[in-house]
């Protein structure tokens, strides 16, 4: 009790040889000081209530988290075993360049191809695509379905992607084409 009291007295001792502005300012700072710690205590209060989850709710969140997984997968399989199955069918000797070319000289579109130029992209997870940029200017358009009908027959995971039709402005009855033919490959491991 002693020690508090002479700590006390030495504290108001102090405090007396200031001067009117300096005790201002050890009272402004305290008055800081003192808001801080009780808005400090309160956050932290409030944050530790807020986030107490039992071990039965984080187990119900991870259930229901787990089923709409298990539901996203069931939507996804089928199209991922079409993929499969289409990527499956590809030769192992296939070219789509050449297979293209081939295309372009039975369908007799070879006049109309203008630029036709490979290219490959190596993917990310599990399949590499290749490609074939193609631009076809004053094409008719029966010519241009029946080559994209073959197109499609090609063997394996071939698509048509980027397809741009734009009617010539000196002859309505033909067509500007640029496209881009793809095809897919397992991921060489």
């Amino acid at each position: 009790m002693a020690d508090k009291n002479s700590i006390l007295q030495s504290a108001q001792a102090y405090i007396s040889r200031l001067n009117p502005r300096e005790r201002t300012f050890i009272l402004v700072g305290a008055v800081v000081l003192l808001f801080f710690v009780i808005f400090l205590g309160l956050s932290l209060s409030h944050r530790g209530g807020r986030s107490k989850k039992t071990s039965l709710d984080q187990l119900s969140d991870q259930r229901m988290q787990f089923e709409q997984a298990v539901q996203e997968y069931a939507q996804i399989k089928p199209v991922v075993d079409i993929v499969d199955q289409r990527v499956a069918q590809r030769p192992a000797d296939f070219d789509l360049y050449n297979k293209v070319n081939e295309l372009i000289e039975t369908t007799t579109i070879r006049p109309f191809v203008v630029k036709m130029d490979p290219g490959s992209v190596e993917g990310k997870e599990f399949l590499d695509e290749d490609y074939v940029d193609l631009n076809l200017q004053k094409i008719d358009i029966r010519m241009l379905v029946n080559f994209l009908t073959q197109v499609e027959q090609l063997p394996g995971l071939v698509r048509i992607g980027q397809l741009t039709i734009k009617t010539r402005m000196d002859n309505t009855k033909t067509l500007d084409v640029v496209m881009r033919i793809s095809s897919y490959k397992e991921k060489v491991k």
